[in-house]
């Protein structure tokens, strides 16, 4: 839709398009009209929300195309049969298509949009997910469901949503007994979009859905029992999407607390078109960021800074402002644990010299706030904090006021250990606080107790004097399909381009390591955590890139922030990112 000539919306709260689509026989061209019209029940009009999968444009003269406004426009062949299957033989249809009904071009508009999506498909009169064509066997398959949902319909009558169940799985078996219906059904899951991050909340919100193939269609609220019912295993993905189905949700997870990062963690293995999507698509559901006063989504920044700002809103509840300084984040990481992140911006905060000292102080301040308020899992930190600088003993004294007898170190970290209790009920009952030096020759976190005669320990934080501009993004990773994203991402962003020697070194990529080279990319450049191309290539164990850096100058025996060269990265096979 790039070569419509789009009338900016007014911009009020709740101004959307909608698409209005004349009726017409298959064989019609498919013409359309644009119309503004306002979100809600008493001023806007009825509509139907799509939920499909994007597709891809063809970029040839024979690409599908509509009217729209008299105006000739292209999209993606995924599209065009869906409006070619939706629309009705003798009236007109009003239609709500993210791809029609937004300007995809202005990034203001994209971002007013997206942050009211959550209530658009609310408000839908219906929700049709279109899943393609039909195969053979889906007619037969959509009847069948059809069926069991209309004897389920008849004798429900106000029954509660788990009596829905029952009656569905008193038809259910007798009617599935051709294994054909349930390798057809398989077939059906197994397509795009039960994988696309977007129709989480395309569908999570709606009032009533419809699943439909070609010409054939059935309610969603009956298909998504039918899986269970006849045992047959989906993928993780796939049962979180049927979870959310109409009928559904009380039962599932999606009654539980929809914390941001618990859909970040839930969803990570979700497709987007973009990685920042897969963050803005779950803003509607989630229960702490749906507000757009507290995280909006800006299309005007870039991937680097939407993960930025995501690790600060899981770490500090709020996106920080531009006084503020943090580290980068990838996206695999944002859903690891919250003090997993918290324990990353303190070790990439505390011990910073360069050029934004003072804003990557204010971060630290705020950061041992959040911990002496017990907004985060405070001992948890502290121990890891502690066991990474040899200091678990000392830590231990003070729990215990200076007595006791300290335990292993895999007992205190034990799940349920008496000592991680009892750092918990210290932190509970305001007996420990944390502090924060400052200081040229190192940065100091200081762990003590108000009581009499207790030691106080002493985090140590060496100085680093890099620049925050030389930051990179750090690549840990276990796949190399997860590099290959985040090199698409690092060349989208404004980052050095040793940010990009270090990624092709990880990954494998010859010919990407020589392309940086030949650029005059510094073959020592090192990441945060002071590892250079050579650490990472020698992790991976690619001798061909190994030769490769060395004979480009590459130093063989610099050290790493933790004292570690490349060449201990071989005997140990890892790459620790801390």
């Amino acid at each position: 839709m790039s070569n419509y000539p789009y009338t900016p919306l007014q911009f009020t709260e709740n101004s959307i398009r909608l698409l209005r689509i004349q009726g017409g026989e298959w064989y019609n061209d498919i013409q359309c009209q644009l119309v503004e019209t306002a979100l809600g029940p008493e001023e806007g009009c009825p509509y139907i929300a799509l939920s499909y999968t994007w597709g891809h444009h063809d970029h040839t003269p024979r690409e599908p195309r509509l009217l729209v406004n008299e105006s000739e426009v292209s999209v993606s062949k995924s599209l065009h049969a869906a409006l070619r299957h939706i629309r009705r033989r003798d009236q007109d249809l009003y239609l709500w298509v993210d791809a029609l009904c937004i300007n995809q071009s202005d990034d203001e508009e994209r971002s007013s949009q997206v942050s009211q999506m959550g209530n658009i498909y609310a408000a839908a009169e219906e929700v049709i997910v279109w899943l393609g064509e039909a195969v053979e066997g889906i007619e037969v398959l959509f009847k069948l469901v059809t069926r069991i949902d209309g004897q389920a319909a008849r004798l429900h009558q106000g029954w509660n949503m788990d009596s829905w169940y029952v009656l569905c799985s008193r038809q259910t078996p007798s009617l599935f007994q051709n294994s054909e219906h349930k390798n057809v059904l398989k077939e059906v899951l197994e397509r795009p979009w039960f994988q696309r991050v977007w129709i989480i909340q395309e569908v999570a919100l709606a009032k009533m859905v419809t699943v439909r193939c070609g010409h054939y269609t059935c309610p969603a609220r009956t298909f998504a029992r039918i899986p269970s019912l006849i045992g047959l295993e989906v993928n993780e993905q796939t049962q979180a999407v049927l979870d959310i189905m109409p009928h559904r949700r009380t039962s599932t997870w999606w009654s539980s607390t929809r914390y941001l990062h618990f859909l970040l963690e839930k969803f990570r293995d979700s497709k987007s078109s973009r990685p920042r999507d897969k963050i803005y698509a779950l803003l509607g559901i989630s229960e702490d960021a749906h507000d757009p006063n507290r995280f909006y989504p800006y299309y005007t920044n870039s991937d680097r800074k939407v993960f930025r700002d995501t690790g600060s809103f899981l770490v500090f509840g709020e996106v920080l402002g531009s006084n503020y300084s943090l580290p980068e984040f990838t996206l695999p990481q944002l859903s690891q644990p919250i003090i997993q992140l918290a324990e990353h911006i303190m070790n990439w905060a505390l011990g910073y010299k360069g050029d934004q000292r003072e804003a990557t102080r204010r971060t630290a301040m705020s950061l041992v706030g959040r911990l002496n308020e017990g907004d985060l899992k405070t001992p948890d930190l502290l121990l890891s904090l502690a066991e990474t600088r040899g200091r678990v003993r000392e830590l231990h004294d003070l729990l215990t006021h200076g007595g006791g007898q300290v335990r292993e170190l895999h007992d205190l970290f034990a799940h349920g250990g008496g000592q991680v209790r009892e750092l918990h009920n210290l932190f509970a009952h305001g007996d420990v606080q944390v502090g924060v030096e400052f200081d040229d020759e190192k940065d100091t976190l200081t762990v003590f107790s108000h009581a009499p005669e207790t030691p106080t320990v002493r985090l140590d934080f060496a100085s680093r004097p890099e620049s925050l501009e030389s930051e990179s993004l750090p690549l840990l990773y276990n796949e190399v399909a997860d590099v290959t994203v985040q090199i698409r991402e690092l060349k989208l962003a404004d980052v050095p381009k040793d940010a990009l020697l270090r990624a092709y070194a990880w990954k494998g990529d010859k010919y990407g390591v020589q392309e940086q080279l030949d650029d005059g990319v510094d073959v020592n450049a090192a990441d945060w955590g002071g590892r250079a191309a050579l650490h990472f290539a020698s992790y991976r164990g690619n001798v061909e890139i190994v030769q490769l850096l060395l004979r480009s100058g590459a130093d063989e025996y610099q050290e790493d922030v933790n004292g570690k060269t490349p060449l201990f990265y071989v005997a140990r096979g890892t790459v620790s990112s801390h």
